[in-house]
């Protein structure tokens, strides 16, 4: 129920989403149009490699159908594009005699137009050659953040910000590499901080500090309306909350902010919820928690943390209500319900 994917699992619906009004009517203006033609070739007497016409034609009807019950992936993209082409080329039974005028044409014009044909490749090549720098420079920015995310997850903290680094010179506009750094760095201060080495280490704690608000901010300036980015943002205040308790303030404003991106999204008012418990602020806490449950009624660990509330705050009876809504409605077994519900008096 939380999987979080990059796509709608609908290709019609995604590009909906994405490139809007005007992007789904091209999609949709271009099937169509490729339809209506093949049922026009077909109906033509005159049409020859028909049989071929229907088996490409069945193929294409195959994509639109797995793409509305999920999305395409980078062959079945091509062959969205190539089986049309396909079926252009097959209709012509003159496209080879054609093709043979057109270079027997260009062999007579060569001589008069050489010149221009030569500073034609060049800018070609040029421009071949800047694109293809562009994306080897984006392949390498790429290699250095993954490289450097899993060091980062394998416990290699300086060696992880080594690579992010290279990774945001190579590519700075890519608001997933700040948020890793942001993320990596609040991690390594929090880790001198609790060496032995922390007093002399002060100066470098607090430049990674700053270094971890600078990218954070940094990745939701590039982009403010990415619910992932908001989640790694408290993440980030949570890890500096470790340096001063005042950070989990800025970690419970991310997450109001991913609220109202996502505002059915059960997981984040959970964890909304713990942060409020962890400043003391039981009525917010319950309130968020109730909220929680009632996006998502099965959720366990929500239902015993509300119950936990419930509890602190004096409500003994709504307590009892969510522990034995626990034990009869969704782990009958639960250990810990049956705990807390013979301590609730």
């Amino acid at each position: 129920w939380d999987f979080l994917y990059n796509k709608a699992h609908n290709e019609f619906l995604n590009i909906l989403a994405n490139q809007g009004l005007m992007g789904i009517l091209t999609y949709l203006g271009l099937i169509s149009s490729f339809l209506v033609w093949s049922i026009k070739k077909l109906s033509d007497k005159k049409t020859e490699n028909k049989k071929l016409l229907i088996a490409l034609l069945s193929g294409y009807i195959t994509i639109l159908i797995t793409n509305f019950f999920g999305f395409s992936v980078v062959m079945v993209a091509i062959f969205f594009f190539l089986f049309p082409a396909f079926s252009f080329l097959l209709t012509k039974p003159d496209i080879k005699n054609q093709v043979a005028v057109n270079l027997n044409k260009q062999g007579q014009n060569q001589e008069k137009n050489l010149f221009f044909k030569d500073a034609l490749i060049a800018i070609t090549v040029i421009t071949s050659l800047l694109l293809l720098n562009t994306i080897i420079k984006k392949w390498r920015a790429d290699f250095h953040y993954a490289r450097g995310k899993n060091y980062s997850e394998a416990g290699y903290l300086v060696a992880g910000i080594q690579d992010l680094q290279k990774a945001l010179e190579l590519s700075g506009s890519e608001p997933v590499f700040h948020s890793q750094m942001a993320e990596t760095a609040a991690r390594t201060a929090v880790a001198y901080q609790q060496s032995r080495e922390a007093s002399q280490a002060a100066e470098i704690i607090k430049e990674l500090e700053q270094t971890s608000i600078k990218e954070t901010n940094q990745a939701l300036n590039l982009n403010p309306f990415n619910l992932s980015l908001y989640k790694s943002q408290a993440k980030v205040y949570i890890y500096l909350s470790y340096l001063d308790p005042g950070y989990t303030k800025e970690a419970i404003t991310a997450l109001e902010q991913a609220i109202k991106l996502a505002p059915t999204d059960a997981k984040t008012f959970y964890n909304l919820a713990l942060l409020y418990k962890e400043i003391n602020n039981l009525s917010k806490a319950q309130e968020t928690l109730e909220k929680t449950v009632e996006l998502k009624p099965n959720y366990l660990k929500a239902w015993l943390d509300l119950a936990g509330v419930y509890k602190q705050a004096g409500q003994n009876q709504q307590a009892k209500n969510a522990l034995n809504f626990i034990l009869e409605k969704l782990d009958p077994g639960n250990k810990q319900a049956q705990k807390m519900l013979e301590e609730t008096k």
